[in-house]
C-alpha cells in the first residue's frame, strides 16, 4: 500500500517537473482571445467567463438573470474539478453541508441550517432532483458519472416545480442523448488504496432526426482506508457499479419524449464509525481507556461488535415529455424510484465498551462490558411521481406564466426496520444469563425491533407568473415583477411496532420483520419468547397536512452586466409521526405539525470589467424566521424516562417535536476574475447568523435535546480556486497544459449535540488536454493534499452515551486519470 502510494506521488511530481520545463522553455504566449461568451458545456482551450444555461425556473436562461441564490456547474467544470462523489459537492458550494443517514447512500444536504435529522422520520428540507425527478429520503445517491450539469437552488422552492422545500433544492442533469451524431467519452483512473475507476457513454442516433439512445456507466472499486481491527475487513472502501439508457424520441419537430433508465448497486463493509474525542463530561474513565486502546492504532482504526455491510440497490425511471404548441408549452415528468437497503455495523466503532446503566434486578453491573449501539437495518419502498407543467407568454412576451400540478405517492414494497441491539452484554455474568434464560426467554429487555413501515403522499398546484414593465415607459424598464403561489395537501401514514426481541446470546432477534403494512396493521400484539416480554397492538395512523405558500418579488435588469432582485417566499416542511405507540409520559408527541418558513433575500448578479481584467461577482443577503421548528429529542431508550421500555420508546431513540421559532440570517458570495485569458480565479463564501427565537422543550426531556447552535449551520465556510493555462507555443500541436488548485474551508459546526472541528481541504491537478489532437485528457491530482482529519457523516450524536461517533473522510489521496473523447 504504501509502495504504491509513494509510486504515485513520485509521478506527480515528475509531472508537475515536466510542466515546469515547458514553462521555462516557452518562446511566446498563448495567442489572444475573443470577446464571445461560450457555454460551460462547450470543450475550448481558453480560460473565459462562461455562461450557465440553468432550469431553476422551468425554462432556459442565465444562471445571471435568475432572481434566487443559486450555484450551477457544468460538465467541464465538474470534470475538471474531479467531482467523483455526492460529498465533493459541498466542497463546490460554501454553506452547503453534507449529511449522510449512516453513509453517502442516503445522501441530504443543510442548506442555511434547514436539513434533516440523520436518523428518524421525517422530510428533508432540501430534495434531490435526478432529471427533474425528486428522490426518496432514503437512497438518494447522486450520480457523478456523464452529468451535463448542476444546479443548487438556496431558499425556500415550490411555486415553479417539484416537491415543497424550507432550504432548498439540489438539481442534477444526466447528458440527454442528441440526434447530431456518435459521440461520448471513456475514462479510466488509478490511484492510492487499489483506487480503480472506469465511467463512459456512447450517444448512438438510430432514426435520422427521431430517435438516438445514450449509453452511461460507473465502475468503482478501491480498498479501505480504514482498518477493523476486531474483524479483520478493510472499511470506507468503494464498490459499486452504476449505468443508465437514456431514449430520446422526436416523432415530430414539436413533441419530444426522453426516457431514462438508471441503474446503481453498492456493497461495502461499513462506512468506519468510530468514537469522536474528546468524550463528554462526566467523562467515564472506563470508556475512555476503550476509546483510547482503538484509537492508539490511528484514527483510521476502528473495532466492531459485527461485521460492518452497507449495502444498496437502486434504479428509477423517469419520463419526460414536451409538446411545443406555439403560444402554450405542455411539460410531463414522469418518475418511478426503487430503494433496496441494508446497513449493518457498530455504530460506536470501539467494539465492547463499558454499559452507561446498571439494572441490579437483571444482574447487571457498572462498566459491563457489551454492546452500545450496534443497529441493524433494511428498508425497501418505490416512489412514483408525476408533475404536469403548461407554460406561455402573452403580451408580446411582457408576461411569462407556468401552472402546473404535482403528485408523489412513496410505500413500503418489503420490511422496513432497525434491529437496536442496545447496552447488551458481550461476556454476561452467571447471574445475568440465568435470569435473562430463566425467566425471559432469552431476551435482553433493553433492545428492540422496531419496524416503521412509512408512507408519504403529497398532492399539489401551483402557478408562477412574471410581467415585464419594460413597455409601460423607460423609468422602468428592466423591471420584471414576479410571483407565485402553490397549495399543497401531504397525508404521511405509518405502521409500526417495537417488540423487544434482541436475543442475548447473538444481538440479533427473534422475530422476523413485518413483510408489509398489511402484515403489521394485522399484529394485534403479544410478547416474544416469555410473557414478561410483551409488546402491544401495531401503531397504525395517518396525518394529513395542508399549507399555502407563495413567491413575491421584483428585479431589475440594469444593463447586461448588472442585475438585481429582491424576493420574499414562504415555505412549508409537512408533519409527521414518531412511532411506536409511545410510552404514556411521550404520548402527546406522537404527532408533529409542520415547519414553516418566511424569508427574505435581497441580491445582485453582476460582470464587471477593467482594462483587460475580467469577472462576475454575486452577492445575496437572507433572512429566514421559521415557526414550529422540528427538533429531534434523541437518546430516549428504554428505561431512561419512567414507564419507557423497549416496547414503548422511540424508534432508534429519537423523538421529532415542534420545539420553537427561530431566525436565520446571512451573507452568500461567489464570482469570478480573470486576469488574463489563461488564468481564471474563482472564489465563493457563506456566512450564517443562525439563532432561535424561542425554545418550548419541557423540563424532563431537556437533558436529551440539543438547546445549543442549530445543526449542520457553520457560521463561515469559503472556496477558492485557481486554473491556469501554460503558455506553450505548440499548443494546437501537442496540446495544452493545465495548473489547477482548489481550497475550502468550513468553520466549526454541530451535527445534533456533537461540535465537529473546523476544517479545510486542499487538492491539486494538472491535466494535459488533447494530446497531440488525440482527443486524449490526462490528469494528475492529489486529493487532501495535506491530509487533513475530518469527520464526514456522524452516527451517534446524543449525550447519553457518554461519547459521539462518526467517519473520517479520506485521507490524502493521489492519482490519474485518463480520459478519451470521441465524436462531436
Amino acid at each position: 500500500m504504501m509502495s504504491r502510494a509513494h509510486a504515485m506521488r513520485i509521478l506527480l511530481t515528475a509531472g508537475v517537473a515536466l510542466l515546469s520545463a515547458a514553462v521555462v522553455q516557452a518562446e511566446s504566449t498563448s495567442p489572444g482571445l475573443s470577446d464571445s461568451v461560450a457555454t460551460d458545456s462547450a470543450e475550448s482551450d481558453y480560460l473565459i467567463l462562461h455562461e450557465i444555461v440553468v432550469t431553476a425556473r422551468r425554462r432556459e436562461e442565465n444562471a445571471q438573470t435568475v432572481p434566487i441564490s443559486l450555484s450551477a456547474f457544468g460538465a467541464s467544470t465538474l470534470s475538471n474539478k474531479g467531482i467523483r462523489s455526492t460529498t465533493d459537492l459541498q466542497m463546490l458550494v460554501p454553506g452547503v453541508i453534507f449529511n449522510g443517514e449512516a453513509s453517502d447512500l442516503d445522501t441530504t444536504y443543510t442548506i442555511r441550517g434547514q436539513g434533516k435529522a440523520i436518523i428518524g422520520p421525517g422530510l428533508p428540507s432540501v430534495i434531490n432532483y435526478i432529471n427533474e425527478v425528486p428522490m426518496p429520503s432514503w437512497g438518494s445517491a447522486l450520480p457523478t458519472y456523464d452529468v451535463s450539469n448542476v444546479q443548487v437552488l438556496k431558499g425556500p422552492q415550490g411555486t415553479l416545480f417539484g416537491r415543497n422545500t424550507t432550504g432548498g433544492a439540489v438539481l442534477v442533469y444526466s447528458t440527454a442523448p442528441t440526434l447530431g451524431g456518435v459521440n461520448g467519452y471513456i475514462e479510466g483512473e488509478l490511484g492510492d488504496y487499489r483506487d480503480q475507476d472506469v465511467q463512459g457513454a456512447i450517444n448512438i442516433p438510430l432514426i435520422k432526426d427521431t430517435l438516438a439512445v445514450r449509453l452511461a456507466g460507473d465502475i468503482e472499486r478501491r480498498a479501505g482506508y480504514a482498518r477493523d481491527i476486531t474483524t479483520g475487513q478493510d472499511v470506507n472502501q468503494k464498490h459499486l457499479n452504476a449505468f443508465r439508457v437514456s431514449v430520446l424520441f422526436t416523432p415530430v419537430n414539436w413533441l419530444s419524449n426522453t426516457l431514462v433508465y438508471d441503474h446503481y448497486y453498492s456493497n461495502v463493509n461499513g462506512s468506519g464509525a468510530t468514537a469522536l474525542t474528546p468524550l463528554q463530561p462526566p467523562i467515564n474513565p472506563a470508556l475512555a481507556a476503550v476509546v483510547a486502546a482503538v484509537h492508539a492504532n490511528g484514527p483510521y482504526t476502528i473495532a466492531s461488535n459485527i461485521p460492518g455491510e452497507f449495502r444498496a440497490q437502486l434504479w428509477g425511471v423517469s419520463n419526460t415529455t414536451k409538446a411545443d404548441l406555439g403560444p402554450v408549452s405542455v411539460k410531463n415528468i414522469f418518475g418511478y424510484r426503487s430503494t433496496d437497503i441494508y446497513t449493518a455495523g457498530d455504530a460506536t466503532g470501539i467494539g465492547a465498551a463499558p454499559i452507561p446503566l446498571s439494572i441490579p434486578q437483571l444482574g447487571l453491573a457498572p462498566n459491563t462490558l457489551g454492546v452500545i449501539v450496534d443497529p441493524i437495518s433494511g428498508r425497501k419502498d418505490r416512489q412514483i411521481s408525476d408533475e404536469f407543467q403548461l407554460a406561455g407568454s402573452a403580451f408580446d412576451k411582457t408576461v411569462n406564466w407556468l401552472a402546473g400540478a404535482f403528485y408523489l405517492d412513496d410505500a413500503p414494497t418489503g420490511p422496513d426496520y432497525t434491529i437496536e441491539d442496545t447496552y447488551r452484554p458481550t461476556k454476561p455474568s452467571p447471574t445475568t444469563s440465568f435470569i435473562v434464560n430463566k425467566f425471559l426467554g432469552g431476551i435482553w429487555p433493553i433492545g428492540s425491533q422496531a419496524d416503521n413501515l412509512y408512507s408519504d403522499q403529497s398532492r399539489a398546484l401551483f402557478g408562477n407568473i412574471g410581467y415585464d414593465l419594460s413597455k409601460l415607459g423607460s423609468f422602468v424598464k428592466g423591471v420584471t415583477l414576479n410571483a407565485g403561489y402553490r397549495h399543497t395537501w401531504d397525508t404521511e401514514g405509518l405502521c409500526g411496532n417495537s417488540r423487544p426481541s434482541i436475543l442475548l446470546a447473538t444481538g440479533r432477534s427473534a422475530v422476523a420483520p413485518y413483510d408489509s403494512m398489511d402484515q403489521c396493521r394485522a399484529d394485534a400484539g403479544g410478547y416474544v419468547n416469555s410473557p414478561a416480554n410483551p409488546y402491544g397492538p401495531s401503531f397504525s395512523r395517518s396525518a394529513r397536512f395542508s399549507a399555502s405558500t407563495y413567491t413575491f418579488g421584483i428585479d431589475y435588469k440594469l444593463n447586461d452586466d448588472v442585475f438585481l432582485y429582491f424576493t420574499t417566499r414562504r415555505g412549508y416542511r409537512a408533519g409527521g409521526l414518531n412511532s411506536p405507540a409511545l410510552a404514556p409520559i411521550l404520548a402527546s408527541y406522537q404527532t408533529y405539525a409542520p415547519q414553516t418558513v418566511t424569508d427574505y433575500e435581497i441580491g445582485a448578479h453582476t460582470q464587471w470589467s477593467a482594462g483587460d481584467w475580467r469577472g462576475r461577482i454575486n452577492v445575496a443577503a437572507f433572512t429566514g424566521n421559521y415557526d414550529q421548528l422540528q427538533l429531534q429529542a434523541t437518546g430516549i431508550f428504554a428505561r431512561t424516562l419512567p414507564g419507557v421500555t423497549a416496547a414503548n420508546a422511540p424508534s432508534s431513540s429519537a423523538l421529532t417535536l415542534n420545539a420553537g421559532s427561530a431566525r436565520v440570517s446571512g451573507l452568500e458570495l461567489d464570482g469570478i476574475i480573470v486576469p488574463f485569458p489563461d488564468l481564471t480565479i474563482g472564489y465563493a463564501a457563506s456566512y450564517l447568523n443562525p439563532a432561535y427565537t424561542s425554545l418550548n422543550v419541557p423540563s424532563f426531556l431537556a437533558p436529551f435535546f440539543n438547546s445549543g447552535p442549530f445543526t449542520g449551520a457553520p457560521r463561515w465556510s469559503y472556496s477558492a480556486d485557481v486554473r491556469y493555462r501554460l503558455p506553450t507555443p505548440t499548443a494546437a500541436t501537442i496540446g495544452n497544459f493545465y495548473v489547477n488548485a482548489d481550497y475550502y474551508h468550513v468553520a466549526q459546526e454541530y451535527q445534533g449535540y456533537a461540535l465537529l472541528p473546523a476544517y479545510e481541504l486542499t487538492n491539486f491537478s494538472v491535466q494535459w488536454t488533447d494530446i497531440g489532437q488525440t482527443h486524449l485528457d490526462l490528469t494528475m491530482f492529489v486529493n487532501n493534499a495535506f491530509n487533513s482529519l475530518y469527520v464526514q457523516n456522524v452516527f451517534v450524536n446524543n449525550n447519553a452515551l457518554g461519547m459521539f461517533s462518526g467517519n473520517y473522510a479520506p485521507p490524502r489521496m493521489a492519482g490519474v486519470r485518463l480520459r478519451y473523447t470521441f465524436g462531436h
